[in-house]
C-alpha cells in the first residue's frame, strides 16, 4: 500500500463485494400475475444501493433477484464515488433536433482528457448519398469532478457517430467509448393493416387493406410486395424478407486502447514435472439377481415399472413419474374421461350424410397469393382481394414495401383458418396394391359446448368419379363421435387396395354434428407393386418371302405366378440403318470437352455431313421436318391414345415418347448443312489442340488456368 497506493489488491472497486450500510427502505405486497409492485421510496442521497426482491413460487420454494443501482445529482459536478472513470450517457437514440448528452467524470486530481469525436458526415439529396468521416479533437482538464457535453444532433448525423475519450493517470490507460445512435427513421416506413382478419373461415373471400405512412405518419407513393403462405413450411426452411438496409452507421470500429504500453506483465512459475501414480480399482464378484426392468423415455419423463393391460384406478398408485427431479405419483393426477367414437349399428351401415349442405375442402395451395407489385393511391393506401386456401392450417403473411427514395418497411402478420368443427384426414402419400390399412382422420370441436355426430368416407374412382367403396371393403363407411368443447377424437376406417387396380383414387371424409359440419377430399396415386421388364427381338427380313420368329420368352411366360403382360408393340422400318442415324444426336449431346467426347461430336457430324451429302433426298425430308410435317416430330407412344391413364404423365412411358419426340427433333438439327460444318470445324481444332507432340492426345483440357491433364 505504501509503494503503490493505486493498485487493488482484493476487488476493491467491485460493489458486490461491499459490505451493507443501513436499510433504507423495504415493503412487502401481493400482487396478481400481471401487475405491478409498485415502490414509493422516500430521497436517496448519492451512492451506491443494492435492491433485493424476494417471493415464493407456486411450489413454495423461495426465489430471489438481486439488483445494482447509483443514485447521483445531475446538477452537482463533484462524484460520490471514488472511481477513476465514471460515465453516463442520458439517451442512447438521438433524433435530428435533439441533443445527445454525456456526463464524464473521474475523482481523481489533474486529468487531462483527450476527447475524439468521430463522425461520418452523410448527405442524401434525394437522388444520392454520400458519407465523408470527419475527426475533431477536443481536450479537457478535469479535477476529481465531472462534467457534461451536449452534442446538437443534426440531419448529417444519421448513422451516429463515436465519442471517443482517454487519459492517462498514475501510469493506467483510461478508456471511455459511447456511441450516439441516430436511426435512418428518414427512410422507416409504417405499414399498417387497415382492414384485416387474424382469423377466418377457409375458403373465405378476403379483402384486405393496407396503409402505408412515412416515419412521422405523412403520406407516400410506395410499391409493396406481398404474400402469405402456410407456416408449418417454416419448419423445413424458415423464410423472411428484410428491410432495405444500405445506410452507413457507427460501428465504433477505432476506440483507444493502451494495449502497447500500460499494460500488466506476469511472472511465470517454473512447471516441476512429477511423476503420476496410478490409481488402481478392484472390482469385486455380484450375484446379479436383479430382474430386469423396462425403462421408456419420453420427454424428459422417466417411467419405470410394469402396467396390466387393463389398468385400474386403485393400481395407478404403484406407478412413480419422476420428471425434474420431483416425483409424482399418478393418483394424484386428474384423470379425464376419453371422447368416444363407436361405429354405426349394422342397420345404418349402409345409410350417407347429406352433403349438400357441407363445404367439401378441395384447394389446399400452400401458397394462398403472391403479389410482387401493389402501388399505393393518393391516400396512400393499397387494397388487394383473393380466395383463402381451404386447408386449415396457420398463414404466415409477409409485407415489404419501398418509396424511389428507398424507404422501406416490413410487416408480418399471423392468420388461422379454421371452423367450428373440423376434419383432418391423416392420408398417406400414396397407396400400393394388395395392402390393408386404417385409414385415420382426426375429428376437433373447436365450439364452447358438446356435439354429437357421425363421419363418413367415401372412395371414388380419379377417373370417372364413381364410388369404389366395395372394391376397397370400405364396409363400415359411417362413425359416430361425442366430442366435448375443446376436445378432438380420431376416427379409423378399415380398408384393402384391390390388386389391378391402376387409377388414383379420391377420398371424401365429411363429418356433421347439427348445424356444424366439414369435409376434406383429395387425390392419393394408387401404386403398381410390380416392375415393367421390356423384352425386344430384332426381325432381320431381305428380299421377299416368308420367315418364322419365335418368341421363347414370351411362350414360356406362364410359368410364372407373378408375371402380367401388358402390351406387344411391332416396330416395322425399311432402312435398318436408321436406328444408326438415331443414335448421332446421342453422341452429340454429351456435356464435357474430353478428347474421346470431343472425338465422338466429330464423327457424328462426319457422318452426318457424308449422309446429307450422298442422298439428298434425305436433307429434303429433314428440311421437311422442321417446317410443314411437324406431326412426324411426335412419337409414335404420344399418338397411341390407348396406351394412355389417368396417371400416364408420371410414369416411365410418357418419358419414353417425350424423349423419342426430342430425339427426332435432334435429328432434324444435326442436319443442318451450316451448323454440322460449324461443329465439325470447331471438333477438329479442338482436337488439334489436345494432341500432344509425339502424336498422342490429352486427355481434358480445363480448369481454373486452362490447363491440359
Amino acid at each position: 500500500t505504501k509503494y503503490f497506493p493505486h493498485d487493488e489488491y482484493k476487488d476493491e472497486t467491485k460493489k458486490e463485494t461491499w459490505a451493507k450500510e443501513a436499510l433504507v427502505y423495504s415493503k412487502t405486497d401481493s400482487v396478481s400475475a400481471l401487475s405491478a409492485f409498485s415502490l414509493q421510496p422516500s430521497a436517496f442521497s448519492n451512492g451506491w444501493y443494492v435492491i433485493e426482491a424476494t417471493a415464493k413460487d407456486k411450489y413454495g420454494q423461495e426465489v430471489k433477484d438481486v439488483k445494482y443501482f447509483q443514485v447521483y445529482d445531475s446538477k452537482s459536478n463533484t462524484l460520490s464515488t471514488q472511481e477513476y472513470v465514471w460515465n453516463f450517457q442520458k439517451k442512447n437514440n438521438v433524433d435530428p433536433g435533439e441533443t445527445a448528452k454525456i456526463i464524464t467524470g473521474t475523482a481523481a486530481k489533474d486529468v487531462f482528457l483527450i476527447q475524439e469525436i468521430n463522425k461520418t458526415k452523410t448527405t442524401d439529396n434525394g437522388q444520392q448519398t454520400t458519407a465523408k468521416t470527419q475527426i475533431n479533437f477536443n481536450f479537457i482538464s478535469l479535477d476529481s469532478n465531472k462534467k457534461p457535453f451536449d452534442f446538437k444532433i443534426s440531419e448529417d448525423d444519421r448513422g451516429g457517430f463515436g465519442v471517443n475519450e482517454f487519459f492517462v493517470k498514475d501510469n493506467r490507460f483510461y478508456a471511455i467509448s459511447n456511441t450516439i445512435s441516430v436511426p435512418w427513421s428518414s427512410k422507416e416506413l409504417n405499414i399498417s393493416f387497415e382492414t384485416y382478419r387474424d382469423k377466418t373461415l377457409p375458403g373465405s373471400e378476403e379483402k384486405w387493406k393496407v396503409k402505408i405512412t412515412g416515419d412521422k405518419g405523412q403520406k407516400v407513393a410506395a410499391e409493396m410486395l406481398a404474400s402469405m403462405y402456410d407456416a408449418s413450411l417454416d419448419q423445413f426452411k424458415p423464410h423472411s424478407w428484410s428491410r432495405i438496409d444500405i445506410w452507413p452507421n457507427y460501428n465504433g470500429y477505432n476506440a483507444w486502447n493502451g494495449q502497447q504500453n500500460f499494460i500488466g506483465v506476469n511472472s511465470f512459475e517454473k512447471y516441476w514435472s512429477e511423476k503420476m501414480i496410478p490409481q488402481k480399482e478392484k472390482s469385486y464378484d455380484v450375484l446379479n439377481y436383479l430382474p430386469r426392468y423396462n425403462i421408456y423415455f419420453s420427454g424428459g419423463i422417466m417411467i419405470r415399472g410394469a402396467a396390466p393391460a387393463q389398468m385400474k384406478k386403485e393400481n395407478l398408485n404403484e406407478v412413480v413419474v419422476t420428471a425434474l427431479g420431483q416425483q409424482r405419483k399418478t393418483s394424484d393426477m386428474q384423470l379425464v374421461a376419453p371422447d368416444t367414437i363407436n361405429n354405426i349399428p349394422q342397420e345404418k351401415v349402409n345409410e350417407s350424410i347429406d352433403q349438400s349442405q357441407i363445404q367439401i375442402r378441395k384447394n389446399f395451395n400452400e401458397t394462398a397469393f403472391f403479389f410482387p407489385e401493389l402501388r399505393t393511391d393518393k391516400d396512400g393506401n393499397i387494397e388487394f382481394s383473393f380466395t383463402m386456401p381451404e386447408a386449415l392450417t396457420q398463414w404466415k403473411l409477409m409485407t415489404l414495401a419501398h418509396t424511389k427514395d428507398l424507404a422501406s418497411g416490413y410487416a408480418e402478420k399471423t392468420i388461422i383458418t379454421q371452423k367450428d368443427l373440423m376434419v383432418q384426414p391423416n392420408a398417406p402419400r400414396f397407396l400400393r396394391e394388395g395392402d390393408k390399412m386404417e385409414f385415420s382422420a382426426k375429428i376437433v370441436n373447436m365450439s364452447d359446448k358438446e356435439i354429437n355426430g357421425n363421419a363418413e368416407l367415401q372412395l371414388l374412382n380419379a377417373s370417372t368419379m364413381n364410388p369404389v367403396d366395395s372394391w376397397f371393403k370400405n364396409t363400415n363407411r359411417l362413425k359416430a363421435f361425442t366430442l366435448a368443447a375443446g376436445k378432438s377424437a380420431v376416427v379409423n376406417f378399415n380398408i384393402e387396395i384391390p390388386k389391378n387396380f391402376n387409377n388414383a383414387v379420391v377420398y371424401r371424409i365429411v363429418a356433421k354434428a347439427g348445424n356444424v359440419s366439414d369435409g376434406e377430399e383429395a387425390a392419393i396415386p394408387v401404386v403398381t407393386n410390380r416392375m415393367l421388364v421390356t423384352e425386344t427381338m430384332p426381325l432381320p427380313m431381305r428380299g421377299d418371302g416368308s420367315k418364322g420368329f419365335k418368341f421363347e420368352k414370351l411362350l414360356k411366360s406362364d410359368s410364372s405366378k407373378t408375371l402380367a403382360n401388358y402390351g406387344l408393340t411391332v416396330e416395322y422400318t425399311t432402312n435398318p440403318a436408321w436406328y444408326a442415324v438415331q443414335a448421332l444426336p446421342y453422341l452429340m449431346g454429351y456435356p464435357y470437352e474430353c478428347t474421346e467426347q470431343t472425338f465422338n461430336r466429330f464423327y457424328a457430324n462426319a457422318l452426318a455431313l457424308k449422309i446429307v451429302s450422298s442422298s439428298p433426298k434425305i436433307k429434303a425430308i429433314f428440311e421437311k421436318w422442321k417446317t410443314s410435317d411437324t406431326a412426324v416430330l411426335i412419337s409414335n407412344l404420344q399418338k397411341n391414345e390407348e396406351l394412355k391413364s389417368v396417371l400416364l404423365e408420371e410414369t416411365p412411358w410418357v418419358l419414353q415418347s417425350q424423349n423419342e419426340a426430342q430425339q427426332k427433333k435432334n435429328i432434324a438439327l444435326l442436319f443442318d448443312m451450316i451448323k454440322m460444318s460449324l461443329q465439325l470445324q470447331s471438333a477438329t481444332d479442338k482436337l488439334k489442340e489436345m494432341q500432344s507432340a509425339n502424336g498422342g492426345f490429352v486427355w481434358f483440357k480445363g480448369g481454373p488456368d486452362n490447363r491440359y491433364m
